[in-house]
């Protein structure tokens, strides 16, 4: 809120006016903030608040979490507060108050956002929902074509926004956390299975078994062949093992 719009002279004609007021003190004066009765902040006490910059404006536009937890956006239109990234519908600057803190919104009378949960801890942030909306989709749809582009249009946000904020909270892209996911899935098929190697490959979402094959060899050192012979003769070897006794193992 614009401290510039709050200040009014203490004269007895608004003093009439007044339904509810909070004084704020600063070192060289003291400020009466006029109160509506049909403001957020007619429930509490209403902090004076930071200016609304171009920059913390720009965060909000692009849905940014850079701010997230280090200011607090209360809307005076609707009467919740959220973190600037919050992805409802953008505020009018005009209607955006700004805390430095989520306890200073809750006494101005503004109730936390259901949607970006400024309550919660910074985990739970619309950023890292996404990018936990994302390792869903991946986990449960692996063997599907899931390009950026199509991850992108089923969140209805950016490609480059989404390759963004997923590799800001997991480290990697969605493409390298699907190759791994997949990987992963051939892996345990091939401990598990004797399915031939292009079923494999068509079963975690390659369409190429050589592409499979090429992609298993560069990230585990083999090949899907030799890594399943691997472990059949490691099997074997232990088949083989005597089962001596206790007594015999001790002697031994």
């Amino acid at each position: 809120m614009n401290k510039s719009s709050l200040k009014t002279p203490i004269t007895a004609r608004n003093l009439a006016l007044l339904l509810e007021f909070t004084v704020h003190r600063t070192p060289s004066r003291l400020h009466l903030i006029l109160v509506k009765p049909d403001s957020p902040c007619h429930f509490g006490r209403c902090e004076p608040t930071q200016t609304v910059t171009d920059e913390l404006y720009e965060t909000m536009i692009r849905r940014d979490t850079k701010f997230d937890g280090k200011w607090y956006i209360g809307i005076v239109s609707t009467g919740i507060v959220c973190f600037p990234s919050c992805r409802s519908r953008l505020p009018k600057r005009e209607n955006v108050r700004v805390f430095a803190t989520l306890e200073d919104a809750l006494r101005a009378g503004f109730r936390p956002c259901k949607r970006c949960k400024p309550d919660h801890p910074l985990g739970q942030s619309p950023d890292a929902e996404v990018a936990n909306r994302v390792m869903e989709i991946i986990e449960c749809r692996f063997h599907e074509s899931l390009t950026l582009n199509a991850l992108a249009d089923e969140l209805n946000m950016s490609p480059y926004h989404l390759q963004r904020t997923f590799k800001r909270f997991t480290g990697v892209s969605p493409a390298a956390e699907l190759q791994r996911v997949r990987l992963q899935r051939a892996k345990e098929r091939l401990e598990t299975t004797d399915v031939p190697i292009r079923d494999i490959a068509r079963h975690v979402g390659y369409q190429s078994a050589s592409h499979f094959s090429a992609t298993f060899r560069k990230t585990f050192g083999v090949s899907p062949n030799d890594y399943r012979s691997a472990l059949k003769n490691e099997s074997v070897r232990r088949q083989r093992r005597p089962n001596c006794s206790s007594e015999e193992r001790h002697h031994a």
